[in-house]
């Protein structure tokens, strides 16, 4: 009896010590992504992106799309696999469109890549914060000599002729804030016109430091061109006026041109140049004229509104309003 209780005490350590030398289970491995998508250069949330789960190879898999809620944050759950890319799409919100990469060369987050080649795969688990650059302008209008912010400037994107594109025409917020969408391209100017609070109009110019924001610049052929992204403070200088434009004329209007007969301001010295701004439905052209009235081209044809005002070397006048119907 006391060999049996011996030889079961045995078997019973045995299988105890079996049980303690095999491995403890591992942990299961993540089987989701989580981050955040923000703003590339402002660390903002996006909220409303799209983001999916990609193969190896960056095809899609679809049953993963998800959007981002509150904070920019995202999961994508019920993967299974060791290495997933990653595709996110913020055009709904005009921002960026591609695919999360390895480097993280931006202010917030992961940066995108718009090629399958140049992304990175990853295994599920937290991915951190992935920043979009946005398909727009923004930033804030100042007091080119004081720094303090403008409300009430117009800004607007340009095609790469100058040409002011329809539905892009914002005006500043209390702050001086501003923010340009719409269907841009990689290349646009902006304009910029503070004349409805007493400072200059113009285009964005090159990179010339002034006390306070990137200067602006009157004629288009100055003016550079810009991917869309954050401009920073663009500053304007207060105009002193060369007095009211008493009245302009038409002398003729056909074939997509314009033939003007201006008469100058009553007070103040006499101007060098006008600028000619016609509106077809949401379509502006603009034009600098010679005090004389020269014919210039490339206005739409129908009914406009086309507003003149005189330029000289004290400042930029009032405008001067009227209809004219552009053959």
């Amino acid at each position: 009896m006391r060999r049996r209780v011996f030889i079961a005490a045995t078997l019973v350590a045995v299988a105890v010590a079996a049980v303690s030398a095999a491995p403890a289970p591992s942990a299961s491995a993540a089987t989701s992504f989580t981050g955040r998508v923000v703003d590339s250069w402002t660390g903002e949330p996006l909220v409303g992106v799209t983001l999916w789960a990609t193969e190896t190879d960056g095809t899609v898999i679809a049953d993963t799309k998800t959007l981002t809620g509150v904070n920019g944050a995202f999961t994508l759950p019920g993967l299974d696999g060791e290495e997933y890319g990653l595709r996110v799409d913020g055009r709904s919100l005009f921002y960026e469109a591609g695919y999360v990469g390895g480097a993280m060369p931006q202010p917030f987050g992961r940066s995108v890549v718009q090629g399958w080649v140049e992304a990175a795969t990853w295994s599920p688990g937290k991915i951190g914060n992935i920043g979009l650059d946005g398909r727009l302008f923004r930033g804030t209008v100042v007091d080119a000599d004081t720094g303090d912010p403008l409300a009430g400037v117009t800004v607007a994107a340009t095609d790469v002729a100058g040409v002011v594109l329809p539905a892009t025409t914002v005006v500043t917020d209390v702050a001086g804030r501003f923010r340009v969408a719409g269907d841009l391209d990689e290349e646009h100017g902006v304009w910029f016109d503070g004349s409805a609070v007493g400072y200059e109009a113009g285009y964005l110019g090159g990179v010339t430091p002034q006390p306070f924001g990137h200067p602006v610049v009157s004629t288009w052929p100055e003016a550079a061109t810009w991917a869309p992204g954050t401009t920073g403070p663009v500053g304007l200088h207060a105009l002193v006026a060369p007095g009211p434009l008493a009245s302009f004329s038409l002398v003729s209007a056909s074939a997509g041109s314009l033939t003007l007969k201006v008469k100058a301001p009553s007070i103040g010295t006499r101007p060098f140049t006008y600028d000619v701004r016609c509106t077809r439905l949401r379509t502006t052209v603009t034009r600098s004229f010679n005090r004389s009235g020269d014919t210039r081209r490339g206005f739409a044809s129908g009914a406009n509104t086309c507003r003149v005002r005189a330029v000289n070397t004290a400042g930029v006048g009032p405008w001067a309003s009227r209809p004219v119907t552009i053959l």
